[in-house]
């Protein structure tokens, strides 16, 4: 089996001329509960702040690779036996903000996070929201794509 090519330990599931869709090392999903994927900007992950900096077409590619990534996310997990019945979406960065110990802020940049949902999930129940249960310095070195 050929491995995976991967961006800082995110495992590259597909890539377009623009973006890049990525399964974590650190997910804040578990597969069981549903999973996590992530999209971003390829190349300079920078370039973008959010979704507001996109042309037309960019916006078409980006919801095009979310959607065909999510088509194939469904199908994969039913394979193992887990039955996505929704999945979120959110559209992350404003921790980049939030200073570090020295006063320092970071860069935001556009990242997309989505998760799946199962009515089988024991911490992420159905249809409540999710909970993370991560500290901040945690959930910014999982952001760090």
């Amino acid at each position: 089996m050929e491995e995976m090519e991967n961006i800082n330990g995110n495992k590259i599931i597909w890539k377009t001329e623009n973006f890049v869709a990525v399964a974590s090392e650190r997910p804040l999903v578990s597969r069981e509960e549903g999973g996590h994927i992530k999209i971003h900007a390829s190349g300079d992950k920078y370039r973008f702040d959010s979704n507001l900096d996109f042309t037309p077409d960019l916006l078409l590619e980006e919801k095009r690779l979310s959607q065909m990534i999510c088509e194939a996310f469904v199908k994969a997990m039913k394979k193992r036996g887990i039955d996505i019945i929704r999945l979120n979406f959110f559209e992350a960065g404003n921790w980049a903000w939030k200073p570090d110990k020295e006063g320092n802020t970071k860069k935001p940049f556009f990242h997309e996070h989505i998760f799946g949902r199962t009515v089988d999930a024991k911490k992420q129940k159905w249809p409540e929201a999710h909970i993370f249960q991560i500290g901040q310095q945690d959930f910014m070195m999982i952001l760090n794509l």
